[in-house]
């Protein structure tokens, strides 16, 4: 026992950590993406159905997600049609986490921050009541999925988002298949940077919608 104590205060002095097993294991699991860098060219914005922006489509494919408090920011920054450069961390094939953006023809950098700590966020249940009923109805162009690999957000080829919420995500599957036809309605916002909802029903077409519990029931 007084081998073991010396040999710890020993280690304690020289600086030196002995990891074991379990924490190399909590470190590697809690280790930040590497940051990489992207370019390419805005074609369109993606909102949610607040109507802020919460993300931006390149020319390559690619979908640059921002958080939406600082969706006025972006939309002034970069405009469809501009070049852009990126620092930010890839999140599957296809979405990128953006840390800042530059937009290269006006020299302009945006980087990503917090809320404003005296900022007043309006309660989502009073956000909501905001809301209007929308429609949606048109060929699948995009799925985007989360990090379980779930459906989420289901682009229309018109440019509308449809928000499938969390737990019925997988329910949805059956239902969802890139160039297949989609309905939907639910709560959202139409605005000049687009169209997007919340579904509250889905379906193939607007003859075939069912409310989500249904669906969540049946499976």
């Amino acid at each position: 026992m007084q081998t073991m104590h010396k040999t710890i205060l020993a280690l304690m002095l020289t600086g030196f950590v002995v990891l074991t097993p379990t924490a190399y294991a909590k470190n590697e699991k809690n280790a930040q993406p590497a940051r990489t860098s992207l370019q390419g060219k805005a074609v369109r914005y993606l909102i949610n159905p607040f109507g802020e922006v919460d993300g931006v489509f390149l020319d390559n494919g690619t979908l640059v997600r921002m958080p939406p408090h600082m969706s006025g920011d972006v939309a002034e920054l970069v405009k469809p049609g501009d070049p852009v450069a990126l620092q930010g961390t890839l999140e599957g094939k296809s979405s990128f986490n953006a840390y800042s953006i530059t937009n290269t023809a006006s020299d302009q950098t945006l980087v990503r921050r917090k809320p404003a700590w005296n900022g007043k966020v309006m309660p989502k249940e009073l956000r909501v009541a905001e809301l209007k009923e929308i429609s949606a109805n048109g060929n699948i162009e995009r799925i985007i999925t989360d990090k379980q690999g779930e459906p989420r957000i289901i682009l229309l080829a018109d440019g509308t988002n449809v928000r499938l919420p969390k737990d019925i995500a997988k329910d949805a599957f059956s239902l969802i298949n890139t160039g297949a036809p989609f309905a939907a309605k639910g709560s959202g916002t139409e605005t000049r940077y687009g169209r997007s909802l919340e579904a509250s029903t889905i379906g193939t077409s607007p003859a075939s919608l069912k409310p989500l519990s249904v669906l969540r029931a049946s499976h």
